[in-house]
């Protein structure tokens, strides 16, 4: 039987009060024991009762309801049947009804504060938050010293996700009050909402007075099992069975939690003992109830799951009977039976929350997600919006693979029902980092730790996304800031410290705080786990073998951890075929780089004439500046027949939802064959390989043996490569040159072109620990060459390698001017500009890049208020998507610029928008060469640049475009744009210069032949 939240009658009591006030059963019977031949009224509404409490004890509800319902309207001033009917609602958890009841008993007995605190009770079960607020303040206005109305705004607070707002009325209720009962009370309500600070905290005021008792030893259980320290709830609980004479309450709270431990880990076997054990000591004990009856139906013992229900009645209970008689009809494999028992339970009863729910769940679990969502709507537009319902239709969202702004809306709709559900901010946070919002994710984390702040994963996710947006400060800042609300003086706090401060990109304060928790409790798997994570981050595998031996058996050990071990013993396993080679193998080595050594000594270029192809290889063809050149230089080897036939290109993942695949059906309209790995990674082909190569186990082993954001790249490729056998191979970027070099040299291949990115890679989303040495390894390959788009960009990766001036070659990027100017079609320009609403005499202002924060697309905006706040008839037009979009065209809107600043989303093709443009300006704080100037000159336009990597290389200044100050404030730049736009002769000679400029220095043939010169 579900509780209340303030604590209910025992019935029995209720009976024997009833008949001491109304000794109806005499009226009844009449002393001679014979029944009356006339009823009167009364009597009958005596009758009604009778016949309500046989029901209600037999568990027959609905009975029970109707019989009480139909006193209460016999004699509606009758307080003996206004409170049985109102229990009879509690019981059955119809919550409008029990506010009817006893708000009329509150009526009839003024002077009474059960019946109030009930009806606050009745609004919260509902969720009627504002009306239990009004009331639940009234009431302590009225009795300021009630404590039990107290205890009640404490639980309504959190009820409503607002933790503040409950421990300031916490700690008026304590002192108001201060005993100990009203402290226990506290921490009761705490850890039933599972606040394992702000319990810890009442649970120290119990102890601060009475000591150390059994219910504080329970209550640290409790705390230690909703950290999930199950190790540490299992030791206070066995203090307790040392206990002779342990209280039945705390005996059976015990015993659930026991079972509920067990649970957790896997044990179903020693869940199911406890739980029985639980039964034995509270016959009603739902959570025991409900755990048995299901372990039966998966072991399909029916009949014994049956004979249980009914035992405890459950099988007549409105909301339990048919629930179950579904579970057991889909446990049967009678799914249309089941889906059939609940659709008749919620139309009969469509006012029942469980029943509703248990339906979507159910068409959820077998498949019929729009059956699911259909039934979850039509209740939502019957009945409003319930939290349960919602929470049902995210699960939907997410299944059915709704719009990123359809799931993100549902993800907020649950959220305005249940604020501080820490599953739910964490899953926002997380679409908003799909939908590459990453700024709005990480502010989206900051705020949830103000309203959930005792959740590690909040705290490490914000953490964690402030450091990939680059704020380095913040993310420190905020990692300090956990230390509030997680103690290092307790193992599972300082592991959690020690996560978080990892996520920060703090490895010192990371490893303080796993140190410290390894002192305080050297057995600890969390902090264990975390520990050889670190010593992993920091290349020591040594240090990390030792840790992860600590939780090998374990059984809650996390499934990456036994990845993470089987990694390093498959390296040190590896790594003995060095120690036997005429190098040793330094004590101290660090991984991946000694395995990336071993690679180099192990490998040698296959020079053999069989050898033919020639592979270009890339993480996506996304519409990057990088995936652009990929595809012209696909257009370039396409058109060369001696190349053609032996052309191919390799793509790690081409996934449309997140637009990886942008350039695909050009590059597949060439007739170029396209592999992607993540198909080789999910059609066994790998796992066939490998078979049917036993002679390649050493190098398969290595490869597995690195971090997996190097394996999980670098096998599939392996595959692919030592099956096509190519000549050349060209790498593109970072991540995909530490991969992809390691496959190369491991299947032999002859010339291996490595691409480093416009500059060294410093951003944190880009930066590893391990990339110097294994550039300078991959450099000591024989027929490696280094090349950069940009001279700027190989003298700034020269200087970050410590290598000589010159290791680096320099490759300008190369279009196909003819084809970017059959593209920027005029009179499409001329319809774009008359759908944007922008006159033909006006001067507009263009751009197009990814709205992340090392583009600057802030600055553009201000850069872009500023012109036209001077100037009547300068218009901004962006191009382009990315996190910071939303956030800038709220800000627009909010200046009134909507239509003088338009952000235009993603636009393909891209050149008739800079035709369209009078000017193109780039705000970036760093670039390679940047493929949209030499784009937008060799359609006419001038361009205007921040002086970003290798974007003064990409034109002539003063003669087709302008080079703009770093580190000037917006007006300056404005002010310099201005002076070009408004000069229509000077503006008009930059357009004529433009295309001569690019096309001689960026032509796409000059460039196929001289990435030609370097692959042969």
């Amino acid at each position: 039987m579900p509780d209340g939240m303030i604590a209910m009658d025992d019935e029995d009591e209720l009976e024997a009060r009833s008949e001491r006030r109304g000794n109806w059963f005499l009226r009844f019977w009449g002393r001679s024991g014979r029944p009356k031949v006339v009823e009167s009224r009364k009597d009958r509404v005596w009758r009604l009762l009778e016949s309500g409490i046989i029901a209600s004890k037999s568990g027959d509800l609905p009975s029970a309801q109707k019989y009480f319902k139909e006193a209460c309207d016999l004699d509606p001033r009758n307080k003996i049947a206004l409170e049985m009917a109102a229990f009879a609602a509690n019981r059955a958890n119809d919550w409008d009804s029990s506010y009817e009841y006893w708000t009329r008993l509150g009526d009839l007995n003024e002077g009474r504060s059960g019946p109030q605190r009930h009806r606050l009770n009745a609004l919260v079960k509902s969720r009627r938050w504002d009306e239990a607020r009004t009331l639940a303040e009234r009431l302590i206005e009225e009795d300021p010293k009630d404590v039990k109305l107290r205890t009640a705004m404490v639980e309504l607070s959190i009820a409503q996700g607002d933790i503040p707002a409950s421990q300031q009325a916490a700690e008026a209720a304590h002192e108001a009050d201060g005993s100990t009962d009203v402290a226990e009370r506290l921490m009761e309500l705490y850890l039933s909402a599972k606040l394992p600070v702000d319990a810890e905290r009442w649970t120290r005021a119990v102890e601060g007075v009475r000591g150390e008792t059994l219910s504080t030893i329970l209550s640290r259980a409790r705390i230690a099992y909703i950290t999930k320290d199950f190790e540490a709830a299992q030791e206070q609980l066995d203090r307790l069975e040392d206990e002779d004479e342990l209280p039945e309450k705390v005996r059976k709270k015990a015993s659930a939690l026991y079972g509920r431990i067990a649970v957790n880990q896997g044990q179903f076997d020693e869940a199911t003992k406890h739980f029985n054990a639980t039964l034995e000591l509270d016959p009603e004990n739902a959570e025991a109830i409900s755990y048995l009856v299901g372990r039966k139906l998966v072991l399909r013992r029916f009949d014994e799951a049956q004979a249980l229900l009914v035992s405890k009645g459950w099988h007549q209970d409105p909301v339990q009977a048919p629930i179950w008689d579904a579970r057991r009809r889909v446990a049967r494999d009678d799914v249309k039976g089941g889906i059939r028992i609940l659709t008749q339970a919620v139309e009969n009863a469509p006012d029942r929350v469980p029943l509703v729910v248990a339906l979507i769940e159910l068409k959820i679990d077998t498949g019929d997600l729009q059956g699911a969502r259909e039934v979850a709507e039509r209740y939502r537009n019957q009945f409003g919006k319930v939290f349960d319902v919602e929470e049902m239709l995210f699960r939907i969202a997410l299944a059915q693979d709704w719009s990123p702004e359809g799931k993100e809306q549902q993800a907020r709709e649950v959220l305005a029902l249940n604020p501080r559900n820490t599953s739910l901010l964490n899953a926002l946070g997380t679409l908003m980092v799909k939908e590459e919002k990453r700024a709005d994710a990480a502010e989206h984390y900051v705020a949830s730790v103000e309203t959930a702040p005792n959740s590690a994963m909040l705290w490490r996710n914000g953490a964690y996304h402030l450091r990939m947006i680059d704020q380095m400060e913040r993310a420190a800042d905020f990692a300090r800031a956990s230390e509030q609300y997680f103690s290092r003086s307790n193992a599972e706090d300082a592991a959690e410290l020690a996560a978080i401060y990892r996520n920060a990109g703090m490895l010192p304060e990371a490893v303080e705080c796993a140190e410290t928790g390894l002192i305080v409790k050297p057995s600890s798997r969390r902090v264990n786990e975390i520990a050889a994570e670190l010593s992993l981050d920091q290349g020591q595998y040594d240090v990390a073998a030792e840790r992860l031996g600590v939780v090998a058996d374990h059984p809650e050990r996390k499934l990456k951890i036994t990845v993470r071990a089987a990694k390093v013993q498959t390296a040190f396993r590896t790594l003995e075929r060095r120690r036997s080679s005429v190098i040793p193998l330094p004590s101290n080595a660090l991984c991946p780089e000694a395995l990336f050594d071993l690679a180099l000594e192990i490998s040698e270029p296959d020079y053999s004439p069989e050898r033919k192809a020639v592979v270009n290889v890339t993480g996506s063809l996304a519409g990057g500046g990088a995936e652009r050149q990929v595809t012209y230089s696909m257009q370039g080897f396409m058109a060369r027949p001696e190349i053609a036939p032996h052309n191919r290109l390799i793509v790690d993942s081409l996934d449309p939802s997140k637009a990886r695949d942008f350039y695909l059906k050009e590059v597949q309209g060439l007739g170029c064959p396209v592999i992607c790995l993540e198909d080789t990674r999910q059609s066994g082909k790998v796992r066939n390989f490998i078979a049917e190569h036993p002679e390649l186990r050493e190098k398969i082993q290595l490869i597995n043996a690195m971090p997996p954001e190097i394996s999980r790249y670098a096998l599939p490729l392996f595959v692919e490569l030592t099956l096509l056998k190519p000549r050349v191979v060209h790498l593109w970027q970072d991540m995909t040159n530490m991969s992809g070099g390691l496959a190369c040299m491991l299947a032999g291949v002859p010339r291996v072109i490595i691409a480093t990115r416009n500059t060294r890679p410093l951003n944190q989303r880009r930066l590893r620990r391990y990339m110097i040495h294994v550039y300078h390894t991959l450099r000591k390959y024989e027929g490696t060459v280094c090349i950069n788009n940009s001279g700027i960009g190989a003298r700034d990766y020269e200087e970050w390698l410590g290598w000589e001036e010159g290791a680096i070659n320099v490759l300008y990027n190369g279009y196909d001017f003819s084809l970017i100017q059959k593209k920027a079609s005029q009179s499409r320009a001329d319809e774009i500009r008359a759908d944007l609403g922008i006159p033909k005499d006006a001067l507009v202002v263009g751009g197009a890049m990814r709205f992340a924060t090392i583009k600057r697309p802030d600055m553009w905006v201000k850069v872009l208020t500023d012109a036209i706040s001077k100037h009547d008839n300068i218009y901004g037009v962006l191009c382009g998507d990315g996190p910071m979009r939303d956030t800038l065209l709220k800000e627009v809107e909010e200046a009134g610029l909507s239509k003088r600043i338009i952000l235009a989303g993603r636009q393909s093709p891209i050149e008739p928008w800079m035709k369209m443009y009078d000017m193109f300006f780039l705000s970036s704080i760093t670039e390679g060469l940047p493929n949209v100037l030499v784009e937008s000159q060799a359609i006419g336009t001038p361009i205007a640049t921040m002086p970003a990597g290798g974007a003064p290389e990409a034109f002539v200044q003063d003669e087709s475009g302008i080079l703009l100050p770093e580190g000037a404030p917006p007006e300056e730049l404005s002010r310099r744009i201005c002076e070009l736009l408004t000069n229509k002769e000077r503006l008009d000679a930059f357009a004529a210069a433009a295309p001569e400029v690019v096309t001689s220095r960026f032509g796409q043939e000059a460039m196929i032949e001289r990435t030609l010169s370097f692959y042969f």
